[in-house]
């Protein structure tokens, strides 16, 4: 990259432009550019970006410098973010070191994090090593994970290297969420891996809903998977809905639908809430839609309101004087 070529001989230069720079490969050029200063002179790059004014530019340059450093000398790295506020940028430095670091050697990556003392950067330095370690070495970073003593710690990591997994090879993913034994590491597994899968892949996703088990981790999966394609392609989801037989987990993927449908479509989201078997989620949906609805169509909100066969009396007073 010209950029980073660039950076090799006026380093400053060269990242201050990539910077400023309004393409759409933005970070990946500042990354470039970072990446060589720290190859040439680690101490100035570092120096330099904390010279730089609080805002956006000073954060992109401060998480490449962390990444860049967690490549070539994690030492140096988290000396380094020692160094930075404590704050939220913080954290996401964190997220940039651990996860170049894992990259590289994720056991030693692994073993510094359980150093770190119980808190957001621990929870971030864990995540991240099992995340980026999974992605090259999936059996290993489980492995890994599943020793941790801590069990929201275990939870949390094994849940991440699922998910990481699951974009890489959703068959063999897939396969190993199966095998888990019941329980809430498998539900909470199961629901993250559907959502994973959901914004990529809704079909694999489907599939391993289907080989579910009925019960709550099912229904919140359909539910997520709804509101996951509904993002992208309101008619499609519509259709899928319509072949789902009654019960709780259809209950659960048209109330997700309609709250994605209701800004656009309120009386099709309307139509759809009416279908929900369950009195309580099928009222509090169509009370929701009904308020986006009066804000944004008053005269067809009240119409449709005055006129719903699924409404009570009181709740349409209700949802009209605008409670």
């Amino acid at each position: 990259m010209l950029v980073g070529k660039w950076a090799e001989t006026d380093p400053q230069a060269a990242v201050e432009f990539a910077l400023t720079s309004e393409c759409m490969a933005h970070s990946d050029v500042t990354r470039a550019a970072i990446n060589a200063w720290v190859v040439a002179n680690p101490q100035a790059a570092m120096a330099w970006a904390q010279s730089l004014p609080v805002g956006g530019p000073r954060n992109d340059a401060l998480y490449a410098l962390a990444a860049a450093l967690g490549k070539r000398d994690p030492a140096a790295a988290m000396q380094f973010i020692g160094t930075l506020p404590k704050d939220q940028f913080n954290d996401i430095a964190y997220n940039h070191l651990f996860g170049a670091w894992a990259s590289q050697d994720p056991v030693a990556a692994g073993h510094q994090a359980l150093t770190l003392p119980r808190g957001p950067n621990r929870d971030n330095a864990v995540r991240m090593t099992v995340w980026d370690w999974a992605k090259n070495d999936p059996q290993a970073a489980l492995a890994w994970a599943g020793q941790l003593p801590d069990a929201r710690e275990r939870r949390d990591a094994l849940t991440a290297a699922y998910q990481r997994w699951a974009g890489a090879d959703p068959q063999a993913a897939r396969a190993a969420v199966l095998a888990l034994p019941p329980g809430d590491l498998r539900n909470r597994v199961l629901e993250s891996v559907v959502e994973n899968l959901g914004a990529r892949d809704v079909p694999a996703a489907l599939r391993l809903i289907e080989q579910m088990p009925a019960g709550n981790a099912r229904k919140d999966a359909m539910g997520t998977i709804s509101q996951r394609w509904a993002a992208q392609d309101l008619v499609t989801t519509a259709s899928w809905l319509e072949t789902l037989p009654a019960g709780p987990s259809r209950d659960a993927a048209v109330s997700a639908f309609t709250g994605r449908a209701a800004g656009t479509d309120p009386e099709s989201a309307a139509a759809w809430a009416s279908t929900i078997a369950d009195a309580e989620t099928r009222n509090n949906d169509l009370g929701q839609i009904a308020q986006k609805w009066l804000r944004s169509d008053k005269a067809a909100a009240t119409q449709w309101i005055t006129r719903s066969p699924v409404l009570d009396a009181a709740t349409k007073q209700r949802l009209l004087r605008g409670d």
